[in-house]
Order: structure tokens, then sequence, then C-alpha cells
């Protein structure tokens, strides 16, 4: 499952993000949750490819959730400390 942003100065669709995905799966939908995130939502049966006698659109799936930060930059509730310190020192922080 993949989302598109429209790139004005190329005059074209950019990627944006990529979630994981595979087999029946559709039905995204996106909700602001405040001006650097949004939670999106869709469902997939990417987890059940590999299981013996699957079946494209009659195995079983599943709903995923997931906030995104729409800003670029990373949500720091996620990161390990050794992640977060080596952001600080590129000048990245919480308020960026």
């Amino acid at each position: 499952m993949r989302g598109y942003v429209w790139e004005e100065k190329i005059g074209g669709w950019v990627e944006y993000l990529s979630f994981p995905s595979g087999g029946d799966c559709s039905y995204p939908a996106a909700v602001p949750l405040d001006e650097n995130r949004m939670l999106v939502s869709y469902y997939s049966q990417h987890e059940y490819l590999d299981d013996p006698g699957f079946r494209d659109m009659e195995g079983p799936c599943d709903i995923f959730l997931a906030t995104v930060r729409t800003d670029g930059a990373p949500e720091w509730g996620r990161l390990t400390p050794g992640a977060r310190e080596h952001l600080e020192k590129l000048g990245v922080s919480r308020s960026s």
C-alpha cells in the first residue's frame, strides 16, 4: 500500500509513504490528528501470503492502523535512545 503527494515544483506525484501489504488489500483511510500527524488505516493479507493453501481474497486479513508524520520528522515516542541521540546530534529536535 503506497501513498503519494502532488509535488507542484515537478508537476507530478511523488511516493510519500509505503506500508507492508499484499494479497487482498485496500480501503485506506487517513484522518488528520494535528498539524504534523495523521492516522492511517487499511486492511491487508500480506502476513498470510506464505501460509500453506493461501488463496488470495479468500483467506484471512488484518486491519492495520498507523500514526504517520506529515512533516517528515520522526515520531519521537518510537525511537530508541540511540536513534534519538543521533538525531539530536544532527540538530533534529522534538520541536522541528
